[in-house]
């Protein structure tokens, strides 16, 4: 049976000591992403703010639609404006 992550939380009838979630989610998180393997990430840090830690706010970015290229306005030899 394969553990999902919300899967492998205790999802039992009573409800979690802050605690013991923040120790479930971390286990989670270290078997997911070992300090022996390096994640990297690409995206965009939306937001930065600071209250006695730093926190960053990551998104991906929006792919922004190409504009096509503009028209070369460099005179060429023979044009009108160009030099003979």
């Amino acid at each position: 049976m394969d553990e999902t992550p919300a899967a492998a939380l205790d999802t039992g009838e009573r409800p979690l000591e802050v605690g013991e979630f923040y120790e479930q989610v971390t286990g989670l998180l270290e078997r997911a992403f070992p300090k022996s393997r390096p994640v990297t990430i690409r995206g965009e840090i939306a937001k930065i703010y600071e209250k006695s830690h730093l926190y960053l706010t990551l998104s991906t970015p929006v792919p922004r639609p190409r504009t096509p290229a503009a028209p070369s306005s460099t005179p060429t030899a023979g044009s009108p404006s160009g030099v003979d």
